[in-house]
């Protein structure tokens, strides 16, 4: 009996030990496809039925089809997704070409995904079973454009109520974030805008808000504020009369006047820390010195007298 192994060629056979993965081998990575963004779906239809990607490999059905649905998308007027709607489904099933699911599904994803559901009170067990059986058709059809249409209108109802939710517990800016075309993105526009203009009301000077917004929702207010800025201006920097001039009903009227028609020492009586106070004390060391000058002067005049009525 032969031995099975004497017509064995050993030489010609694989080097089992090579073939087995070396430990110490770093494994490649597998290259990450990045999905083209589209700015609408005309365009994306545009690039994807470009004639030159049916080239290689040529078959002549599939460009011929391509052809014809190139020049329908450079004829059409309507480029709205609606009219282009049945270009794209031939587009997917005569041509195959996959249409990119990528805004549609993060926008699903970001008003359908479960965690944002679980920790808030509002939703029910009943409404999250509703919003998880959504949630699993929308984890499966990730890749499919026209389930995901479906999806998005099979969960209107629960993504409306989202939305209306959304609105009232959020920033408005986070609202806009989530639903930049919602339900309630206009008024979420204005509120935001309303909010800009009065915290540049509160930290700007009235002169400043009005050159921005001189028919502003606070412009008003800012006048008054700034009359009221300017009077003050000149009652602390004007002499009393000049202020008078400008303001003879003013705020600081009554001050003024009184500071005028009084003896100094009256008017810090009645204002002691009045914005006059610093004029009316030099005023008061003036009558002081000119009593002291006068009374030295009488001592001087009498002892010259004394001095005569001595000397005779």
């Amino acid at each position: 009996m032969k031995d099975d192994n004497e017509n064995i060629n050993f030489e010609l056979m694989p080097d089992f030990g090579k073939m087995l993965p070396d430990e110490n081998e770093v494994p490649k990575e597998e290259p990450i496809v990045v999905e083209k963004e589209y700015d609408s779906l005309y365009e994306e239809l545009l690039d994807k039925c470009d004639r030159n990607n049916f080239l290689t490999p040529f078959i002549l059905e599939k460009f011929n089809l391509a052809n014809e649905l190139y020049s329908q998308l450079l004829a059409i007027d309507d480029k709205s997704d609606d009219s282009l709607r049945l270009i794209r489904n031939r587009c997917i099933d005569e041509l195959g070409i996959k249409i990119s699911t990528k805004k549609k599904y993060d926008f699903l994803l970001s008003v359908l995904d479960l965690k944002l559901y679980l920790n808030d009170p509002y939703y029910t067990p009943d409404k999250i079973a509703q919003v998880a059986e959504i949630y699993n058709k929308l984890l499966i059809f990730k890749d499919d454009i026209r389930n995901l249409e479906q999806i998005e209108a099979d969960a209107q109802d629960i993504i409306e109520d989202y939305d209306d939710h959304s609105f009232k517990i959020y920033t408005k800016s986070d609202y806009l974030i989530k639903f930049p075309h919602g339900k309630h993105a206009d008024e979420a526009r204005k509120i935001i805008l309303i909010q800009e203009e009065e915290q540049f009301f509160k930290e700007k000077t009235p002169q400043e808000y009005l050159e921005k917004y001189p028919n502003g929702l606070f412009s008003s207010e800012a006048r008054e504020k700034s009359e009221i800025l300017k009077e003050k201006y000149c009652f602390e920097n004007l002499s009393a009369q000049n202020y008078l001039k400008s303001y003879p009903n003013g705020k600081y009227a009554q001050e003024a006047l009184f500071y005028i028609n009084n003896m100094p020492k009256d008017y810090l009586k009645q204002y002691s820390d009045g914005r006059y106070r610093l004029q009316a004390r030099d005023k008061i060391e003036e009558q002081n010195w000119f009593i002291i000058a006068g009374s030295a002067a009488i001592v001087i005049i009498g002892v010259i007298i004394l001095a005569k009525i001595f000397s005779l």
